[in-house]
């Protein structure tokens, strides 16, 4: 029972809560009417049946890490620009981002990690061009996402830059 065996597990727990409606896609075009979600709030969300929230793909990534490392996988995130295949951009506006779970069979950083899309339930190649997120990385993308939040639903530039600096010194 390997880490790539556990996060097969959570990869098809979170796309069955996915198919009961907890969470839907969703353009992805700008940033979503609330804030983002930290991981507690986000599973808070994915046990709810026919829930529709609308997700973004990091806070799908950060509840898989979580649960992941719950069942001892040092589970990452990563950011992936571009699977490849796809005819139309994961992130059609440029600033939200799309991503996904990385785990490796050995260490983290060791070899090539195994790739887990549980927002888009997408196949992805082993050489699909991920570029994997430390810990602190992940939270400046967070802090990056509640910036926009501020901008574009609260029309509060201060607070906006504040969370972008902020994100910036991680």
């Amino acid at each position: 029972d390997g880490p790539v065996s556990r996060a097969e597990r959570v990869h098809k727990f979170l796309r069955e809560r996915a198919s009961k409606l907890a969470f839907v896609p969703w353009p992805l075009a700008e940033p979503r009417e609330t804030p983002v979600m930290l991981a507690k709030e986000a599973f808070q969300a994915v046990e709810k049946d026919k829930g529709r929230a609308r997700l973004y793909p990091l806070e799908v990534a950060v509840v898989a890490a979580s649960l992941l490392r719950a069942v001892d996988v040092s589970a990452l995130v990563a950011e992936l620009p571009d699977p490849g295949a796809e005819k139309t951009p994961l992130d059609p506006s440029g600033y939200l981002g799309y991503y996904v779970v990385a785990v490796y069979e050995a260490e983290p950083g060791q070899g090539t990690p195994r790739l887990f899309d549980p927002y888009g339930a997408r196949s992805l190649p082993a050489d699909a061009k991920a570029q994997v997120l430390s810990d602190k990385q992940v939270v400046g993308a967070l802090l990056s996402l509640r910036a926009l939040y501020q901008l574009a639903h609260r029309a509060d530039p201060k607070a906006a830059l504040t969370q972008s600096s902020e994100a910036l010194s991680l």
